[in-house]
């Protein structure tokens, strides 16, 4: 399996700090990494390496709001303004469905946030404060023009973090761990990587000697900014496939998009339809998720009907290569060949 890997895999192996890869069929996990963690920790990764999930950790944040959809504490189609709190002012057609699939009309960021000139995700976030966000959802004229079109929104993702809160009454981080990683055994995933060592850690660029920056979201925690291992990403898959039966209802996060015009949860879990491994039978359903932004990988992709999935995680990935590799073909061969 590890040869044939390589042989698929060779661009980004040749030219990414490092790839990490975990494959899994019927529960049963197989790992394999290239490469090195960073310039500064010159180890090759493990399952447990933790890397930059960016707006994949998004992925959790719907999981989380169809768990609240589970649990009766909210609709999908319900305007979020009739919940009250500090989204009253919302527009009726701001709703979970419309914010978890990008077409809600909002911006990126909040038109309100601390210098708009600087682009670093960790500088934006920790220079926007709670009582910004108030003023942002009181006081703005959303632009109704704009919805049902498809926007990926940085914005949209951070309410749908504010309004979990409001819901559990409970810090966003607390909720996601009690009600998704800990059903899921997973320990590691953490919006705090500076806990952790240098060689546990598959950073996006080298730090070239300086002290590493922090994509610290703070007010941003639902719409990501997390560092996931490849071992809890496909912890993560065995919910998307049915396997856990408490979290049976994040399913429904698959198919979200198909409740809009052409939305997505992060972008999307896209949607195919593969040869089935059967002569003759029809042709099963293929989801996969693919997150390239600011020198990072994130692709994840499983078949249900055959309780299989793949993750490849890879780090420093230059612009050049992200743009050669048809990323998803290729998570589409890796899970069609388990």
């Amino acid at each position: 399996m590890k040869s044939w890997l390589e042989e698929r895999l060779a661009l980004l192996i040749d030219h990414a700090q490092s790839v990490s890869v975990g494959c899994t069929r019927q529960g049963k996990h197989s790992y394999h990494a290239w490469g090195q963690c960073s310039t500064d920790a010159p180890t090759l990764p493990t399952r447990y390496t933790m890397y930059a999930a960016g707006e994949a950790s998004q992925l959790f944040t719907a999981a989380l709001i169809a768990d609240i959809v589970h649990q009766g504490k909210a609709s999908w189609d319900e305007p979020v303004a009739t919940y009250g709190y500090e989204f009253v002012r919302l527009p009726s057609h701001i709703t979970l469905a419309s914010l978890t699939s990008h077409t809600a009309g909002l911006p990126t960021w909040p038109a309100n946030r601390k210098s708009p000139s600087l682009t670093r995700f960790s500088i934006q976030a920790k220079a926007y404060r709670d009582e910004d966000w108030i003023q942002y959802l009181r006081k703005t004229r959303f632009d109704k023009r704009m919805e049902a079109t498809y926007h990926p929104s940085i914005t949209g993702y951070a309410i749908l973090g504010r309004f979990l809160e409001r819901v559990w009454e409970r810090p966003f981080e607390q909720v996601l761990y009690d009600r998704l990683l800990k059903p899921l055994g997973i320990t590691e995933a953490t919006y705090s990587p500076e806990r952790y060592y240098e060689e546990d850690l598959a950073p996006p660029e080298p730090s070239k000697g300086r002290k590493k920056e922090v994509d610290y979201w703070r007010s941003f925690h639902g719409a990501g900014g997390m560092w996931v291992s490849t071992a809890n990403w496909l912890e993560f898959l065995r919910s998307q496939l049915g396997q856990v039966p408490s979290l049976a209802h994040v399913k429904e996060t698959q198919l979200i998009r198909h409740r809009t015009m052409n939305g997505g949860v992060a972008h999307g879990w896209q949607h195919r339809s593969v040869p089935s491994a059967l002569q003759d039978s029809k042709p099963q359903d293929f989801f996969f998720y693919v997150n390239k932004h600011h020198k990072r990988l994130n692709v994840i992709g499983f078949i249900p009907e055959r309780q299989s999935g793949v993750v490849l995680l890879a780090n420093d990935v230059p612009k050049r290569t992200i743009a050669t590799v048809s990323l998803e073909d290729l998570v589409t061969d890796l899970v069609g060949a388990m």
